[in-house]
Protein backbone atom coordinates (compact mmCIF):
# COMPACT_ATOMS: atom_id res chain seq x y z
CA UNK A 1 0.00 0.00 0.00
CA UNK A 2 2.85 2.42 0.42
CA UNK A 3 4.65 1.76 -2.50
CA UNK A 4 4.57 4.78 -5.53
CA UNK A 5 1.96 3.90 -8.15
CA UNK A 6 4.07 2.04 -10.84
CA UNK A 7 5.86 0.21 -8.20
CA UNK A 8 2.29 -0.70 -7.08
CA UNK A 9 1.66 -2.03 -10.01
CA UNK A 10 4.27 -4.21 -11.35
CA UNK A 11 4.34 -5.57 -7.55
CA UNK A 12 0.82 -6.53 -8.28
CA UNK A 13 1.31 -7.93 -11.86
CA UNK A 14 4.38 -9.72 -10.05
CA UNK A 15 1.95 -11.73 -7.72
CA UNK A 16 -1.23 -11.76 -9.68
CA UNK A 17 -0.34 -11.69 -13.54
CA UNK A 18 -2.13 -8.25 -13.69
CA UNK A 19 -3.43 -4.89 -12.55
CA UNK A 20 -7.12 -3.67 -12.92
CA UNK A 21 -7.32 -6.24 -16.07
CA UNK A 22 -3.81 -5.27 -17.45
CA UNK A 23 -0.91 -6.83 -17.98
CA UNK A 24 2.71 -5.31 -17.93
CA UNK A 25 3.12 -4.84 -21.61
CA UNK A 26 0.09 -2.35 -21.61
CA UNK A 27 0.89 1.19 -22.35
CA UNK A 28 -1.11 2.09 -19.25
CA UNK A 29 0.79 0.68 -17.13
CA UNK A 30 4.04 1.60 -18.66
CA UNK A 31 3.22 5.25 -18.90
CA UNK A 32 2.99 5.40 -14.96
CA UNK A 33 6.72 4.69 -15.14
CA UNK A 34 7.35 8.46 -16.16
CA UNK A 35 8.41 11.57 -14.24
CA UNK A 36 5.24 13.20 -15.08
CA UNK A 37 2.62 10.60 -14.44
CA UNK A 38 4.71 10.35 -10.76
CA UNK A 39 4.31 14.06 -9.73
CA UNK A 40 1.05 13.94 -10.92
CA UNK A 41 -0.03 11.07 -8.66
CA UNK A 42 -2.23 11.18 -5.39
CA UNK A 43 0.54 9.28 -3.76
CA UNK A 44 3.38 12.10 -4.84
CA UNK A 45 1.17 14.81 -2.97
CA UNK A 46 0.92 12.95 -0.18
CA UNK A 47 4.49 12.76 0.50
CA UNK A 48 5.37 16.48 -0.37
CA UNK A 49 2.31 17.75 2.50
CA UNK A 50 4.08 15.02 4.47
CA UNK A 51 7.13 16.66 4.25
CA UNK A 52 5.77 20.24 5.05
CA UNK A 53 3.99 18.29 8.21
CA UNK A 54 7.29 16.80 9.35
CA UNK A 55 9.39 20.13 8.75
CA UNK A 56 7.10 22.13 10.64
CA UNK A 57 7.32 19.70 13.57
CA UNK A 58 10.87 20.07 13.45
CA UNK A 59 10.86 23.88 13.32
CA UNK A 60 8.42 24.06 16.56
CA UNK A 61 10.46 21.07 18.62
CA UNK A 62 13.66 23.49 18.12
CA UNK A 63 11.95 26.45 19.17
CA UNK A 64 10.11 24.82 22.30
CA UNK A 65 13.64 23.43 23.11
CA UNK A 66 15.73 26.96 22.10
CA UNK A 67 13.39 28.81 24.25
CA UNK A 68 13.22 26.35 27.37
CA UNK A 69 17.03 27.03 27.24
CA UNK A 70 16.76 30.44 27.72
CA UNK A 71 15.05 30.16 30.98
CA UNK A 72 17.09 27.47 32.20
CA UNK A 73 20.48 29.43 31.56
CA UNK A 74 21.60 32.95 33.19
CA UNK A 75 21.21 35.77 30.48
CA UNK A 76 25.27 35.52 29.96
CA UNK A 77 25.06 32.19 28.35
CA UNK A 78 22.33 32.57 26.65
CA UNK A 79 23.88 35.18 24.79
CA UNK A 80 27.54 33.29 24.77
CA UNK A 81 25.46 30.60 22.72
CA UNK A 82 23.87 33.15 20.43
CA UNK A 83 20.51 31.75 21.44
CA UNK A 84 18.59 34.49 20.30
CA UNK A 85 19.70 34.39 17.42
CA UNK A 86 19.06 30.76 16.29
CA UNK A 87 15.38 31.43 17.52
CA UNK A 88 15.04 33.90 14.97
CA UNK A 89 16.84 31.69 12.70
CA UNK A 90 14.33 28.74 13.33
CA UNK A 91 11.12 31.57 13.24
CA UNK A 92 12.45 32.54 9.89
CA UNK A 93 12.67 28.79 9.03
CA UNK A 94 8.96 28.11 10.12
CA UNK A 95 7.52 30.91 8.66
CA UNK A 96 8.74 29.68 4.98
CA UNK A 97 7.29 26.38 5.69
CA UNK A 98 4.25 27.63 6.88
CA UNK A 99 3.71 29.53 3.29
CA UNK A 100 0.84 28.10 1.09
CA UNK A 101 3.65 27.67 -1.66
CA UNK A 102 6.13 25.69 0.34
CA UNK A 103 4.59 22.67 -1.25
CA UNK A 104 5.20 23.88 -4.72
CA UNK A 105 8.81 24.69 -3.50
CA UNK A 106 9.07 20.78 -3.00
CA UNK A 107 8.33 19.66 -6.71
CA UNK A 108 11.08 17.03 -7.80
CA UNK A 109 12.01 16.60 -4.29
CA UNK A 110 11.23 13.39 -2.83
CA UNK A 111 9.45 14.36 0.30
CA UNK A 112 8.40 12.12 3.22
CA UNK A 113 7.06 8.97 3.94
CA UNK A 114 3.83 9.69 5.40
CA UNK A 115 4.43 6.45 7.33
CA UNK A 116 6.17 8.20 9.42
CA UNK A 117 3.23 10.43 10.59
CA UNK A 118 1.56 7.26 12.14
CA UNK A 119 4.17 5.99 13.74
CA UNK A 120 5.22 8.95 15.82
CA UNK A 121 9.12 8.92 14.34
CA UNK A 122 10.71 12.57 14.76
CA UNK A 123 13.48 13.68 12.40
CA UNK A 124 16.72 14.63 14.61
CA UNK A 125 17.03 18.02 15.83
CA UNK A 126 19.08 20.20 13.47
CA UNK A 127 23.05 20.37 14.66
CA UNK A 128 23.11 23.77 14.07
CA UNK A 129 20.32 24.49 17.31
CA UNK A 130 21.77 22.15 19.03
CA UNK A 131 23.03 23.71 22.67
CA UNK A 132 26.10 22.20 24.73
CA UNK A 133 25.15 21.85 28.47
Amino acid sequence: ELACPPLKALLHIMAYGEFDGKAVSDPSIRSMFTREALFASDWYQERLETKQIVDRQRCERNLEYLRSRCEELVPETVKQLGLADRIATVEAELAVVNRDDFVDGLRGMLGADPAVLNIGWRPAACADVAVMH
